[in-house]
């Protein structure tokens, strides 16, 4: 944790902190692409299935006539 004081005087070393710490986030993300893309198609099958839910139900409610 930096204080202001720290701030005020290197700001450089904080902001290439800050960027040391992106980049290793990034460079991590990048290692798994298939944990990051199970999490894409996860969100995307939620979504399609609140889309298509009244769908179906029609769907199952004109079957049962």
């Amino acid at each position: 944790m930096y204080s202001v004081r720290d701030m005020v005087r290197h700001p450089s070393r904080i902001f290439g902190d800050a960027s040391d710490e992106i980049a290793y986030r990034t460079r991590k993300m990048a290692r798994r692409p298939y944990a990051t893309g199970g999490l894409i198609m996860l969100i995307l099958g939620v979504v399609t299935f609140i889309w298509l839910f009244p769908e179906i139900q029609r769907y199952i409610r004109i079957k049962r006539m």
